[in-house]
């Protein structure tokens, strides 16, 4: 996480918030929330799936992003499925590469569940 912080503090000139996944943000005071990566079990965080479910109602609703966990939280929120995959994907010094300015980075990838396609919505 501290990496992806850096990122919006530095490369896109944003200021941050950190909240746990405890609290709720008060969507007047930010433009965007990033649900971020962490450990463990998506479906094990009832009280973000029902923040997002609220938030995303709301048709005036400001953006949302999640990455790693946080997409899992937020495809269950939306009614999708979430599945504990048989070997999860483990690895470190992965590289990944920026289309817009071709840097290349390395990055640490530990997935233990993935969204089930067949439970996204048409």
């Amino acid at each position: 996480n501290a990496g992806l912080i850096r990122y919006f503090v530095r490369d896109a000139g944003a200021k941050v918030t950190l909240l746990t996944a405890n609290e709720r943000p008060d969507m007047n005071l930010y433009d965007c929330v990033v649900v971020s990566t962490g450990p463990g079990n998506p479906a094990q965080h009832p009280k973000m799936i029902a923040w997002i479910k609220d938030h995303v109602s709301d048709l005036n609703s400001k953006p949302l992003l999640g990455l790693g966990l946080g997409c899992q939280i937020m495809a269950l929120a939306i009614g999708c499925t979430v599945q504990r995959l048989h070997l999860g994907q483990r690895g470190t010094n992965q590289p990944v590469l920026d289309l817009r300015t071709h840097n290349c980075m390395t990055t640490t990838q530990n997935y233990g569940y993935a969204v089930d396609s067949s439970s996204l919505p048409k």
